[in-house]
């Protein structure tokens, strides 16, 4: 994502990573629709993607990640999961703004509380940009995202070995209101494609071949 790499100290907005993925679509598949496949973050910033420009996308694929911007999804939430969420995002979200040698150090120790996945040395503060961006406003902030409504065919996986759902039950249900959707709940934390990276990759080759 862009400011992810580690010498990238870009300040994006959300329209700025939008249309860097709107590049890449345009760049690839110039003529035809593309599928997306996004995780955590990069749903929230996929989904707007999708949301903006429909007519680019023949299908989705979400990871762990639905309405994260909506009411529904915090009226769900319990007082203790509210508070975890905002325990490690706050933490992340103030890894991005102290001095980076400090900041990646926290980085590192949230993710490693978190139990990621991703090789920890790789791990740095540059990361923690989307968190700034919904605790401080940072880069414009998170403000105003699109209502998650795919109107393409959509396929949304969630784990359910972890404290809290990043989704609202009424989007579920709004989901599977749509014959072409699916939805699929994985025993496992939530690194999908990591922990049920098979059963995963199944569901989803034969969802995209119906």
């Amino acid at each position: 994502m862009p400011g992810f790499a580690p010498d990238d100290r870009t300040d994006y907005s959300v329209s700025e990573v939008v249309e860097r993925i709107r590049a890449i679509v345009d760049a690839v598949s110039p003529d035809d629709k593309v599928i997306l496949l996004a995780h955590d973050w990069g749903c929230v910033f996929g989904y707007e993607y999708a949301m903006r420009y429909p007519d680019r996308v023949k299908k989705m694929i979400g990871l762990d990640v639905g309405d994260a911007d909506s009411q529904e999804l915090q009226e769900s939430l319990s007082l203790a999961g509210k508070l975890m969420i905002f325990t490690y995002q706050i933490i992340l979200a103030i890894s991005f703004v102290v001095p980076r040698f400090a900041g990646n150090a926290l980085a590192k120790l949230v993710a490693s509380g978190l139990q990621a996945k991703s090789n920890r040395d790789n791990i740095h503060a540059g990361m923690s940009m989307p968190y700034a961006m919904r605790w401080f406003g940072m880069n414009g902030g998170l403000t105003n995202l699109l209502p998650v409504n795919p109107p393409f065919p959509f396929f949304y996986g969630y784990a359910t070995r972890k404290p809290m759902m990043f989704h609202s039950p009424q989007w579920l249900q709004q989901l599977l209101q749509n014959p072409a959707n699916k939805v699929q709940a994985f025993d496992c934390a939530h690194w999908i494609m990591i922990d049920k990276a098979d059963e995963f990759n199944a569901a989803a080759a034969q969802w995209l071949s119906e």
